[in-house]
């Protein structure tokens, strides 16, 4: 297992100052409650019970270990590399937060990090424990577990798991002057974890202590390098990157499938896959001409166990569409075995100043 140190300590070489100010940091809790009220209301508002409880706790409990700007920023006000604002000294320029950000980055690719949160009642205990593989590619896998044991009369003890799965893309950015992690999992509200460290260079996200593991394989290569050619070195011997390679060879491409069913025709879909990450798709079906069913959102490709996957995240939330990538004897590109066209190429980047 790679220590958490480690990473901590490039974080405080990196981007020291700008965390300096909460290394062994404490916030009252009152100020917490009070400074927190829009990330509290918008993470916990539509929880009720013991899940509203546990995700205030959680929020609270961080900004008290930190300040209310790294543990509750709403992620509104700075992007990656963005200036929120001239006169903040070291950290305010986008060259430093440039560095920091690829820095966290390089650092976090291709890695297992698991966080572990505990909360007691009278009566019952819950559990949270996060997985969260981060690929180089930046693709994400979340797995949450959550164990809820519970007293009864007699000293009948009841456990109960719940394990939940999501997939998205990952990427650092800053939110004011701190960096945090930030997940995009087809949710209404992309998941912002400030990353933080205390006196001792522990890591912390959202105040859940984070431990660190090798995910190279499970990725499917080894981290890109900065300015990179999709995970391998020429003439290291390293193995490249499958979900980079993919990635690179489909971004910019607008792919045409069309499929014949019968009763609804002739169904065609354009997908016009963005250098951004963005995707838009358009179905049209000859039986019902003039009528168009349109996805816009964020795409990624996936490695499950050796083959390549696309993977289109709507906007609008429900289930991710997922194709299998190939291709066939003649090197044509295959979505879920159907042979894709290329469109017209000089639409595209029109296309993607759009979406």
């Amino acid at each position: 297992m790679i220590r958490t140190t480690v990473m901590a300590a490039v974080i405080g070489a990196v981007i020291g100052a700008a965390l300096a100010g909460s290394a062994g940091a404490s916030t009252p809790g009152p100020v917490c409650r009070t400074e927190c009220g829009p990330r509290l209301e918008r993470d916990c508002g539509s929880l009720r019970g013991k899940a509203r409880r546990q995700c205030r706790r959680r929020l609270i409990r961080a900004c008290k270990q930190t300040t209310p700007e790294l543990a509750c920023a709403l992620g509104a006000d700075a992007g990656v590399g963005g200036d929120s604002g001239s006169g903040r000294g070291a950290t305010g320029g986008s060259g430093f937060r440039d560095e920091a950000v690829q820095a966290i980055t390089e650092l976090l690719g291709n890695k297992l990090v698991t966080t572990e949160s505990s909360d007691f009642f009278s009566s019952s205990s819950i559990t949270k424990t996060e997985e969260m593989r981060l690929c180089s590619s930046g693709s994400v896998v979340l797995v949450v577990t959550t164990v809820t044991s519970t007293t009864g009369l007699g000293d009948i003890s009841s456990t109960f798991d719940d394990t939940k799965t999501f997939d998205g893309t990952w990427r650092v950015r800053f939110v004011g002057d701190a960096p945090v992690l930030e997940l995009e999992l087809g949710e209404p509200e992309a998941r912002q974890l400030a990353i933080t460290q205390d006196d001792q260079g522990r890591l912390f996200l959202d105040g859940a202590r984070a431990e660190l593991e090798d995910a190279s394989q499970v990725c499917g290569g080894t981290p890109a390098p900065a300015g990179g050619n999709g995970g391998a070195t020429p003439g290291s011997g390293s193995t490249p990157d499958p979900a980079a390679q993919v990635t690179q060879a489909l971004a910019e491409h607008a792919l045409i499938l069309r499929e014949t069913n019968a009763g609804f025709g002739q169904r065609t879909t354009v997908i016009v896959l963005c250098g951004s990450g963005r995707y838009v798709k358009d179905v049209t079906v000859s039986a019902a001409p003039g009528q168009v069913q349109e996805s816009v959102g964020s795409w990624q490709v996936q490695v499950e166990g050796d083959q390549p996957v696309l993977v289109l995240t709507d906007d609008r939330g429900g289930a991710p569409s997922r194709f299998v990538v190939g291709a066939d004897a003649e090197g044509n590109v295959l979505l879920n075995s159907l042979a894709a066209t290329d469109g017209d190429p000089s639409a595209v980047p029109g296309i993607c100043a759009q979406i």
